[in-house]
Protein backbone atom coordinates (compact mmCIF):
# COMPACT_ATOMS: atom_id res chain seq x y z
CA UNK A 1 0.00 0.00 0.00
CA UNK A 2 2.28 2.43 -1.32
CA UNK A 3 -0.15 5.36 -0.78
CA UNK A 4 0.25 5.23 2.78
CA UNK A 5 3.61 6.77 2.48
CA UNK A 6 1.98 9.94 1.19
CA UNK A 7 -0.25 9.91 4.11
CA UNK A 8 -0.20 13.61 5.77
CA UNK A 9 -0.61 14.03 9.16
CA UNK A 10 2.14 13.05 11.77
CA UNK A 11 1.05 10.11 14.16
CA UNK A 12 2.47 10.63 17.75
CA UNK A 13 2.64 7.71 20.37
CA UNK A 14 2.48 8.03 24.57
CA UNK A 15 5.29 6.45 25.15
CA UNK A 16 7.64 6.10 28.52
CA UNK A 17 11.62 7.31 27.93
CA UNK A 18 12.72 3.14 27.36
CA UNK A 19 10.13 3.52 24.31
CA UNK A 20 11.12 6.20 23.39
CA UNK A 21 15.02 5.15 23.36
CA UNK A 22 14.30 2.12 21.12
CA UNK A 23 12.02 3.16 18.45
CA UNK A 24 14.82 6.44 17.96
CA UNK A 25 17.04 2.95 17.80
CA UNK A 26 14.75 1.36 14.95
CA UNK A 27 16.92 2.25 12.45
CA UNK A 28 20.07 -0.48 13.37
CA UNK A 29 17.99 -2.90 15.57
CA UNK A 30 14.90 -5.79 14.89
CA UNK A 31 12.00 -6.52 17.00
CA UNK A 32 13.14 -10.06 16.81
CA UNK A 33 16.37 -9.15 18.96
CA UNK A 34 14.75 -8.02 21.81
CA UNK A 35 11.54 -10.88 22.04
CA UNK A 36 11.73 -10.37 26.14
CA UNK A 37 10.97 -6.83 25.86
CA UNK A 38 7.23 -7.10 24.65
CA UNK A 39 5.33 -8.16 27.82
CA UNK A 40 3.60 -5.40 28.93
CA UNK A 41 0.67 -3.49 27.43
CA UNK A 42 3.29 -0.62 26.67
CA UNK A 43 5.69 -2.69 24.89
CA UNK A 44 2.75 -4.77 22.94
CA UNK A 45 0.80 -1.67 21.43
CA UNK A 46 2.63 1.26 21.98
CA UNK A 47 6.52 0.06 21.09
CA UNK A 48 5.75 -2.04 18.14
CA UNK A 49 3.02 0.11 16.54
CA UNK A 50 5.17 2.93 16.54
CA UNK A 51 8.13 0.81 15.48
CA UNK A 52 5.94 -0.78 12.50
CA UNK A 53 4.25 2.09 11.38
CA UNK A 54 7.51 4.23 11.12
CA UNK A 55 9.59 1.85 9.46
CA UNK A 56 6.62 1.47 6.89
CA UNK A 57 7.32 4.95 6.41
CA UNK A 58 4.89 7.22 8.18
CA UNK A 59 5.75 10.35 10.03
CA UNK A 60 5.30 8.45 13.57
CA UNK A 61 7.07 10.20 16.89
CA UNK A 62 6.87 9.10 20.66
CA UNK A 63 6.96 11.29 23.81
CA UNK A 64 5.16 11.52 27.26
CA UNK A 65 2.95 14.30 26.43
CA UNK A 66 0.25 15.40 23.80
CA UNK A 67 1.83 16.26 20.28
CA UNK A 68 -0.57 18.78 18.93
CA UNK A 69 -1.52 19.00 15.59
CA UNK A 70 -0.39 15.49 15.44
CA UNK A 71 -2.94 12.28 16.11
CA UNK A 72 -1.92 10.94 19.31
CA UNK A 73 -2.03 7.31 19.96
CA UNK A 74 -2.09 6.98 23.76
CA UNK A 75 -2.90 3.43 25.80
CA UNK A 76 -6.84 3.73 27.72
CA UNK A 77 -5.03 4.11 31.27
CA UNK A 78 -2.08 6.86 29.92
CA UNK A 79 -4.99 8.82 28.23
CA UNK A 80 -7.22 8.36 31.30
CA UNK A 81 -4.31 9.64 33.20
CA UNK A 82 -3.79 13.31 31.60
CA UNK A 83 -6.19 16.15 31.35
CA UNK A 84 -9.15 15.95 29.15
CA UNK A 85 -8.59 18.91 26.65
CA UNK A 86 -10.85 19.13 23.62
CA UNK A 87 -7.66 20.47 21.73
CA UNK A 88 -5.68 17.34 21.33
CA UNK A 89 -6.92 14.56 18.64
CA UNK A 90 -6.86 11.58 20.58
CA UNK A 91 -7.00 7.74 19.74
CA UNK A 92 -7.28 5.15 22.25
CA UNK A 93 -5.42 1.90 22.50
CA UNK A 94 -7.89 0.05 24.70
CA UNK A 95 -6.17 -3.12 25.25
CA UNK A 96 -7.53 -4.60 28.33
CA UNK A 97 -8.20 -1.05 30.23
CA UNK A 98 -11.48 0.71 30.46
CA UNK A 99 -11.76 3.07 27.32
CA UNK A 100 -11.89 6.89 27.58
CA UNK A 101 -14.94 8.05 26.21
CA UNK A 102 -14.07 11.34 25.78
CA UNK A 103 -11.05 9.77 23.26
CA UNK A 104 -11.94 10.94 19.97
CA UNK A 105 -11.43 7.28 18.54
CA UNK A 106 -10.57 3.56 19.70
CA UNK A 107 -8.72 0.78 18.52
CA UNK A 108 -9.86 -2.63 20.21
CA UNK A 109 -8.77 -6.27 20.04
CA UNK A 110 -12.12 -8.07 20.05
CA UNK A 111 -14.80 -7.63 17.19
CA UNK A 112 -17.07 -7.48 20.08
CA UNK A 113 -15.80 -3.97 21.11
CA UNK A 114 -16.46 -2.68 17.66
CA UNK A 115 -18.88 0.44 17.65
CA UNK A 116 -18.97 3.43 14.98
CA UNK A 117 -15.69 4.92 16.74
CA UNK A 118 -13.90 2.14 17.73
CA UNK A 119 -12.38 -0.20 15.23
CA UNK A 120 -10.70 -3.71 15.71
CA UNK A 121 -7.13 -4.29 14.97
CA UNK A 122 -5.61 -7.79 15.67
CA UNK A 123 -3.01 -7.51 18.00
CA UNK A 124 0.76 -8.07 17.29
CA UNK A 125 2.59 -11.33 17.44
CA UNK A 126 4.85 -12.27 19.56
CA UNK A 127 8.35 -10.75 18.57
CA UNK A 128 11.87 -13.17 17.80
CA UNK A 129 9.21 -16.38 17.96
CA UNK A 130 10.75 -19.75 17.35
CA UNK A 131 8.94 -22.19 15.38
CA UNK A 132 7.81 -25.67 16.54
CA UNK A 133 10.82 -28.17 15.02
CA UNK A 134 9.74 -29.73 11.64
CA UNK A 135 11.27 -32.86 12.30
CA UNK A 136 8.68 -33.05 14.97
CA UNK A 137 5.86 -35.68 13.38
CA UNK A 138 3.82 -36.56 16.12
CA UNK A 139 2.01 -34.38 18.76
CA UNK A 140 3.91 -34.83 22.66
CA UNK A 141 4.35 -32.05 24.18
CA UNK A 142 1.28 -29.30 24.94
CA UNK A 143 2.61 -25.93 26.04
CA UNK A 144 0.61 -22.81 27.68
CA UNK A 145 2.32 -19.26 27.34
CA UNK A 146 1.18 -17.19 29.57
CA UNK A 147 0.15 -16.12 33.20
CA UNK A 148 -0.55 -19.10 35.19
CA UNK A 149 -3.29 -17.32 37.02
CA UNK A 150 -5.16 -17.06 33.41
CA UNK A 151 -4.95 -20.95 32.66
CA UNK A 152 -7.86 -22.89 33.99
CA UNK A 153 -6.86 -25.58 36.62
CA UNK A 154 -3.26 -25.90 38.00
CA UNK A 155 -0.24 -26.57 36.23
CA UNK A 156 -0.55 -30.25 37.69
CA UNK A 157 -4.09 -30.98 36.81
CA UNK A 158 -2.62 -30.18 33.21
CA UNK A 159 0.13 -32.49 33.72
CA UNK A 160 -2.17 -35.22 34.92
CA UNK A 161 -4.41 -35.25 31.97
CA UNK A 162 -1.32 -34.84 29.51
CA UNK A 163 0.13 -37.62 30.72
CA UNK A 164 -2.93 -40.12 30.16
CA UNK A 165 -2.03 -39.68 26.77
CA UNK A 166 1.15 -39.80 26.39
CA UNK A 167 1.89 -36.03 26.33
CA UNK A 168 4.05 -33.70 28.61
CA UNK A 169 2.87 -30.24 29.74
CA UNK A 170 5.18 -27.45 30.31
CA UNK A 171 4.09 -23.78 31.36
CA UNK A 172 6.49 -21.55 29.71
CA UNK A 173 7.86 -18.81 31.34
CA UNK A 174 7.80 -14.76 30.08
CA UNK A 175 11.15 -15.46 28.81
CA UNK A 176 9.91 -17.95 27.31
CA UNK A 177 7.06 -17.05 25.42
CA UNK A 178 8.99 -17.06 22.11
CA UNK A 179 9.97 -20.36 22.12
CA UNK A 180 7.77 -23.06 20.69
CA UNK A 181 10.51 -25.27 19.31
CA UNK A 182 9.60 -27.73 21.87
CA UNK A 183 5.88 -27.29 21.67
CA UNK A 184 3.29 -29.15 19.54
CA UNK A 185 -0.01 -28.22 21.14
CA UNK A 186 -0.67 -25.02 22.30
CA UNK A 187 -3.81 -24.03 24.71
CA UNK A 188 -5.61 -20.99 25.49
CA UNK A 189 -8.33 -22.28 27.47
CA UNK A 190 -8.84 -19.66 30.39
CA UNK A 191 -12.15 -21.57 32.01
CA UNK A 192 -14.43 -24.92 31.62
CA UNK A 193 -17.71 -22.45 31.49
CA UNK A 194 -18.13 -21.34 28.02
CA UNK A 195 -17.58 -17.35 29.10
CA UNK A 196 -16.85 -15.30 25.67
CA UNK A 197 -14.58 -13.32 27.38
CA UNK A 198 -14.98 -10.77 24.54
CA UNK A 199 -12.28 -8.44 25.74
CA UNK A 200 -9.58 -10.45 25.14
CA UNK A 201 -7.81 -10.99 21.52
CA UNK A 202 -6.82 -13.90 19.77
CA UNK A 203 -3.08 -13.47 20.27
CA UNK A 204 -2.70 -17.01 21.98
CA UNK A 205 -3.86 -18.39 18.48
CA UNK A 206 -1.97 -16.54 16.44
CA UNK A 207 1.20 -17.27 17.98
CA UNK A 208 0.55 -21.24 17.69
CA UNK A 209 -0.62 -20.87 14.04
CA UNK A 210 2.68 -19.11 13.01
CA UNK A 211 4.46 -21.54 14.76
CA UNK A 212 3.06 -24.46 13.33
CA UNK A 213 1.46 -25.87 16.31
CA UNK A 214 -1.54 -27.34 17.05
CA UNK A 215 -3.87 -24.60 18.99
CA UNK A 216 -6.85 -25.81 21.35
CA UNK A 217 -8.84 -22.45 22.67
CA UNK A 218 -11.83 -21.77 25.26
CA UNK A 219 -14.83 -20.34 24.07
CA UNK A 220 -13.11 -16.79 23.67
CA UNK A 221 -14.86 -14.86 21.08
CA UNK A 222 -11.93 -13.96 19.70
CA UNK A 223 -10.68 -17.62 18.76
CA UNK A 224 -13.89 -17.81 16.63
CA UNK A 225 -14.39 -14.54 14.85
CA UNK A 226 -10.88 -15.22 13.15
CA UNK A 227 -10.64 -18.95 12.96
CA UNK A 228 -12.53 -22.16 12.12
CA UNK A 229 -13.94 -24.83 15.24
CA UNK A 230 -11.99 -27.82 13.37
CA UNK A 231 -10.23 -26.93 11.04
CA UNK A 232 -7.21 -24.24 12.03
CA UNK A 233 -7.63 -24.59 15.61
CA UNK A 234 -9.58 -26.50 18.30
CA UNK A 235 -12.45 -25.16 20.44
CA UNK A 236 -12.79 -26.56 24.04
CA UNK A 237 -15.92 -25.95 25.96
CA UNK A 238 -15.33 -28.88 28.66
CA UNK A 239 -12.77 -31.16 30.43
CA UNK A 240 -13.84 -33.83 27.82
CA UNK A 241 -13.10 -31.62 24.67
CA UNK A 242 -9.56 -31.55 25.76
CA UNK A 243 -9.35 -35.45 26.16
CA UNK A 244 -11.12 -35.66 22.77
CA UNK A 245 -8.66 -33.62 21.60
CA UNK A 246 -5.73 -34.91 23.22
CA UNK A 247 -6.74 -38.06 22.48
CA UNK A 248 -7.34 -38.03 18.66
CA UNK A 249 -4.18 -36.12 18.41
CA UNK A 250 -2.53 -39.20 19.96
CA UNK A 251 -4.16 -41.76 17.43
CA UNK A 252 -4.09 -39.78 14.33
CA UNK A 253 -1.37 -37.03 14.22
CA UNK A 254 -2.08 -36.61 9.93
CA UNK A 255 -5.16 -34.93 11.52
CA UNK A 256 -2.94 -32.68 13.64
CA UNK A 257 -1.05 -32.09 10.31
CA UNK A 258 -3.71 -30.35 8.68
CA UNK A 259 -4.95 -28.82 11.52
CA UNK A 260 -1.51 -27.13 11.40
CA UNK A 261 -1.67 -26.89 7.58
CA UNK A 262 -5.00 -25.05 7.32
CA UNK A 263 -3.48 -22.56 10.27
CA UNK A 264 -0.96 -21.74 8.41
CA UNK A 265 -3.16 -20.84 5.49
CA UNK A 266 -5.03 -18.63 7.63
CA UNK A 267 -2.68 -16.63 9.33
CA UNK A 268 -1.63 -15.28 6.05
CA UNK A 269 -4.65 -13.89 6.14
CA UNK A 270 -4.72 -12.60 9.63
CA UNK A 271 -2.66 -12.57 12.37
CA UNK A 272 0.60 -12.35 10.50
CA UNK A 273 2.95 -9.01 11.37
CA UNK A 274 2.64 -8.11 7.40
CA UNK A 275 -1.69 -8.20 7.44
CA UNK A 276 -1.46 -6.23 10.50
CA UNK A 277 0.59 -3.61 9.36
CA UNK A 278 -1.76 -3.43 6.72
CA UNK A 279 -4.64 -3.35 8.71
CA UNK A 280 -2.98 -0.86 10.91
CA UNK A 281 -2.29 1.55 7.51
CA UNK A 282 -5.81 1.08 6.22
CA UNK A 283 -7.26 2.21 9.38
CA UNK A 284 -5.25 5.14 9.63
CA UNK A 285 -6.41 6.29 6.26
CA UNK A 286 -9.27 4.92 6.09
CA UNK A 287 -11.04 6.25 9.16
CA UNK A 288 -8.57 7.95 11.28
CA UNK A 289 -7.22 10.44 8.55
CA UNK A 290 -11.28 11.72 7.59
CA UNK A 291 -11.91 12.08 10.89
CA UNK A 292 -9.15 14.29 11.78
CA UNK A 293 -9.86 16.37 8.84
CA UNK A 294 -13.46 16.85 10.13
CA UNK A 295 -11.99 17.31 13.62
CA UNK A 296 -9.94 19.93 12.38
CA UNK A 297 -12.73 21.74 10.59
CA UNK A 298 -14.85 21.78 13.97
CA UNK A 299 -15.03 24.98 15.92
CA UNK A 300 -13.92 24.71 19.40
CA UNK A 301 -17.18 24.81 20.72
CA UNK A 302 -17.96 21.84 18.93
CA UNK A 303 -14.88 20.17 20.37
CA UNK A 304 -15.26 21.11 23.68
CA UNK A 305 -19.33 19.88 23.64
CA UNK A 306 -17.73 17.04 22.38
CA UNK A 307 -15.12 16.22 25.32
CA UNK A 308 -17.73 16.87 27.93
CA UNK A 309 -20.31 14.85 25.96
CA UNK A 310 -17.52 11.85 26.35
CA UNK A 311 -16.76 12.50 29.82
CA UNK A 312 -20.52 12.52 30.56
CA UNK A 313 -20.91 8.90 29.03
CA UNK A 314 -17.69 7.98 31.06
CA UNK A 315 -19.02 9.03 34.42
CA UNK A 316 -22.63 7.08 34.03
CA UNK A 317 -20.13 3.68 32.44
CA UNK A 318 -18.43 3.95 35.67
CA UNK A 319 -21.09 4.57 37.85
CA UNK A 320 -23.10 1.85 36.44
CA UNK A 321 -20.00 -0.89 37.46
CA UNK A 322 -19.68 0.08 40.96
CA UNK A 323 -23.13 0.07 40.77
CA UNK A 324 -22.92 -3.94 39.59
CA UNK A 325 -20.18 -4.50 41.66
CA UNK A 326 -21.75 -3.14 44.99
CA UNK A 327 -24.90 -5.86 44.22
CA UNK A 328 -22.65 -8.75 43.23
CA UNK A 329 -20.84 -8.15 46.72
CA UNK A 330 -24.15 -7.97 48.13
CA UNK A 331 -25.95 -11.39 46.83
CA UNK A 332 -22.80 -13.06 48.09
CA UNK A 333 -22.85 -11.68 51.21
CA UNK A 334 -26.61 -13.61 51.57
Amino acid sequence: MPAALDFPYPLHFLAPSPIRDFIDSSATVSLDDYPGLFHTSSWAWIGQTAFELRKYGLDVSTGEDYRPGAINFGLAADIRRRPVCSEIFKVSLDADQLRPRWANLSFVQNQRQTSRCAFWVPHWPQPGLVRRDSSRAEFRTVGFFGLERNLCRDPEWWRHICAAYGMEFRLKTAAEWNDYHDIDVAVGVRDFSCKKHDEKPPTKMFNAWLAGAVFIGGCDSAYSQVGKDGRDFLRCATEQDLSRYLGRLQRDPEWGRDVVRTAAESVSRTGSRASTVERWVELIEREVGPRFEAWQRASELVRRLSSDSGRFQDWTIRVRNSSWRLLKTRVRRR
